[in-house]
């Protein structure tokens, strides 16, 4: 099993643990910020999914999934950029307080 394929699954433990459901199109969206190298806006995720997946997803929808990971604290938003980056701890079990990032 591929590392992403063990985040995603974590992911989708987490979800059904707090009774919420990691659709197919959430888990596309988590898995292009996992394997980004960089944050992501929505619009640059509309394209990538587009792009990996050959079926166009609106950016309403995108939004509505960054928001539902985000609340779910499986990516984080840099509010400054308006970028989103995957959780680097959505395999560990523990809380992880508040966020920080460094942006240079």
């Amino acid at each position: 099993m591929s590392q992403i394929n063990k985040i995603i699954n974590s992911a989708e433990q987490q979800c059904k643990a707090k009774g919420v459901r990691l659709t197919d199109k959430r888990k596309q969206v988590l898995s292009a910020l996992i394997q980004s190298k960089k944050a992501l806006s929505a619009y640059e995720l509309v394209d990538y999914l587009k792009d990996e997946f050959k079926a166009p997803l609106p950016a309403m929808s995108v939004y509505r999934i960054l928001d539902f990971l985000q609340t779910e604290q499986l990516v984080h938003k840099l509010d400054i950029a308006n970028k989103y980056v995957a959780c680097a701890h959505i395999t560990c079990g523990h809380d992880h307080g508040t966020p920080q990032f460094l942006i240079c």
